[in-house]
């Protein structure tokens, strides 16, 4: 009983602190849009929506590098941290159910706000969790809190895309890819210091939280054609099905990438947590590059090319990685790999709005439902592939994913979808 008593007052401090930094939120959002009434913050929409994807990923990938120092503080294995990374995905599908119509209620500006600091604030609570469970549970949450703002960001940005009458989507997540790697290093020099994931999250979570409102508060408003229509979510068929199977390799590689290789090079290889950071950060980098030119390369290649290539180079990266012995060979592995994933993902939710059958958030939101899920739920696969081999064994088992895309050009489904426009 007094054990028990002793971890509720730990407990309660790292949550008095959340919960003040949450009312210091409050109070400053009320204060700025009182002071931004009438204002104009002169940031173009596309600007403003790059914006609003950077600090989504930024939030995100605070957390992903400080998942090893997580499972050492609590003394996991890989089996039960991995068990523990499944709330993510779980949470993910539940809120995908609810996505289109919490949109709907809020609009797609408002949910990008709301559900961008929602987020963030959500992805303090892994690191304030005592045992697996609680991990479990909080993770959760950061899944629910993710399928929110991935509806509501990337519908907004098919409306702008629309509005603009030109390809913006890739240069979209470019910029949160560059959010991953910023944050990636930032967390990286953290963990080097020895400042523990509790504090880091207390400090920075908050401070991404308020970023994220504001670039929301810069989008265009939502006009009569923004709204998402009634209906919630409907499970996709026919071409859209098919659609929806055409990013989940990508997105399996990109979450392993991002949840496993700081603990595969810190565990297997040997590097520094600031080596190791440094290396998730360069898949984010090529990530970023790869996505900033991927709409250029799209119109002049054709959509086909495009997976076409994106697989060969996915596939060739991974299996590289796998083999990664010193910093050296695994910086090019991770260039090669980002540079793979980067495109197939967003070039799937540009086709999606205009697949027939369903409406374009109805379609986004599966998309992102499927494709989230495969981001998710990557990582606790490999972690029960690598509790009995290796982070290395897990790797190498999903480097022929990347030629799973290939396979629907192959077949002329993709053709089909878009005329290879």
């Amino acid at each position: 009983m007094g054990c028990s008593r002793l971890s509720l007052g730990y407990a309660s401090k790292p949550l008095r602190i959340m919960l003040g930094h949450y009312l210091q939120i409050r109070v400053a959002m009320r204060m700025l849009r009182k002071s931004m009434t009438g204002c104009d913050m002169r940031l173009s929409p596309l600007l403003a929506l790059q914006g609003v994807f950077f600090m989504n990923a930024v939030g995100i990938a605070l957390w992903l590098p400080r998942i090893p120092d997580v499972k050492e503080i609590l003394g996991l294995d890989v089996w039960v941290i991995a068990l523990c990374l499944m709330g993510a995905p779980v949470g993910t599908m539940v809120g995908f159910l609810f996505a289109a119509r919490i949109s709907r209620a809020m609009g797609l500006k408002r949910a990008c706000m709301y559900s961008g600091a929602l987020m963030c604030i959500a992805l303090i609570f892994p690191v304030l969790a005592s045992t697996a469970l609680l991990l479990f549970g909080a993770l959760v949450l950061v899944g629910f809190s993710i399928a929110i703002i991935e509806v509501a960001m990337n519908s907004k940005a098919n409306v702008v895309q629309r509005d603009l009458g030109r390809r913006i989507m890739s240069r979209c997540h470019g910029m949160w890819s560059f959010g991953v790697m910023f944050a990636g290093l930032t967390a990286g020099a953290f963990a080097q210091a020895g400042i523990s994931p509790m504090s880091q999250q207390i400090l920075m979570e908050p401070l991404a939280a308020v970023l994220a409102v504001l670039f929301a508060m810069a989008l265009p408003d939502d006009g009569p054609r923004d709204e998402v229509e009634q209906g919630g979510f409907k499970l996709p068929k026919g071409p859209l099905l098919i659609l929806c199977l055409v990013p989940i390799a990508a997105l399996l590689i990109e979450g392993a990438m991002l949840d496993w290789s700081v603990l595969f090079l810190r565990t297997e290889v040997g590097m520094s947590a600031f080596e190791a950071s440094a290396v998730f950060s360069t898949f984010a980098m090529a990530m970023g590059f790869g996505r900033l030119g991927g709409d250029w390369l799209t119109d002049r290649l054709g959509v086909s090319r495009m997976i076409l290539g994106s697989g060969a180079a996915m596939a060739i990266g991974v299996l590289m990685f796998a083999f990664s012995h010193d910093l050296w060979l695994a910086i090019p592995a991770a260039i090669l790999a980002g540079f793979g994933s980067a495109n197939v993902y967003p070039l799937a939710l540009s086709i999606a709005p205009d697949v027939p059958g369903g409406t374009p958030e109805g379609n986004v939101a599966a998309i992102a439902l499927s494709a989230f899920t495969a981001f998710l739920l990557g990582p606790p696969l490999v972690g029960l592939v690598a509790d009995m081999s290796s982070l290395s064994v897990s790797f190498m088992v999903l480097a022929p994913l990347g030629f799973i895309p290939a396979l629907f050009v192959l077949t002329g489904w993709i053709r089909k979808l878009t005329g290879d426009l």
